[in-house]
């Protein structure tokens, strides 16, 4: 005869899970607040917005594989389980992507603080050439030694 008990109790089980369900609801709200004034980009609130919603789904679903199915009903505790499994594979493939995601968003910051980089670093050139030509020969220096070449010409 199989064991007619859950895996867990259920009174320890539903609380957790809805406390669980409730943060993840706390985080989906704060998460669009924080899309709604621009502070995340689009991409990385659509990615965990779905990886919230599918978080929530899985909650009430794992709460009931530990605390309610019981292995005597063989196909329903299965079915559970099975679903549980799938549940968190999809997490763990939207969590993959968000990952792959925040890498490409820190690559196109890092390539457009190059460019502004590049971009002051011409201004600033500019600017010395310019005010060297302004001062005539007592203003800065307009060449330099190539390497090799002494300072003595």
């Amino acid at each position: 005869m199989h064991d007619a008990s859950p895996i867990a109790p259920t009174w320890i089980v539903l609380p957790l899970a809805a406390l669980t369900a409730v943060v993840i609801a706390g985080h989906l709200i704060a998460l669009g607040e924080a899309a709604r004034r621009g502070d995340v980009p689009a991409s990385r609130w659509r990615i965990r917005a779905s990886n919230g919603v599918v978080m929530l789904i899985s909650v009430p679903l794992i709460a009931y594989a530990f605390g309610i199915a019981t292995p005597d009903r063989p196909g329903v505790f299965m079915l559970a389980w099975t679903g549980v499994t799938g549940l968190l594979s999809i997490i763990l493939v939207l969590a993959s992507i968000d990952m792959l995601n925040t890498w490409r968003l820190l690559a196109a910051q890092h390539k457009r603080e190059r460019s502004e980089l590049r971009e002051a670093r011409r201004v600033l050139i500019e600017r010395a050439v310019a005010l060297a030509r302004s001062r005539g020969a007592d203003g800065l220096p307009l060449t330099h030694d190539e390497p090799g070449e002494t300072a003595d010409r």
